[in-house]
């Protein structure tokens, strides 16, 4: 079985059986892959994550990124 840090996230893998050893054509895995995301994105939209990475804070009015990732 499966199981990521993020439990929604396992939640909507095994609500759409995707977690199985099944081997799936490219149009199954391409249906299946089309589901699974368009759930994440509908959990996404009604409850937006913040990431934040190598970020120091020298005082309350200076943040600086410590990190070269950036997100847009």
């Amino acid at each position: 079985m499966f199981e990521t840090e993020f439990p929604i996230l396992d939640d909507i893998i095994k609500k759409h059986d995707a977690d199985s050893d099944e081997e799936l054509g490219q149009a199954q895995f391409s249906e299946l892959l089309q589901q699974v995301l368009q759930e994440i994105a509908d959990v996404l939209h009604e409850k937006p994550i913040t990431i934040v990475l190598n970020v120091e804070i020298f005082t309350g009015s200076r943040i600086r990124k410590v990190s070269p990732l950036s997100f847009a």
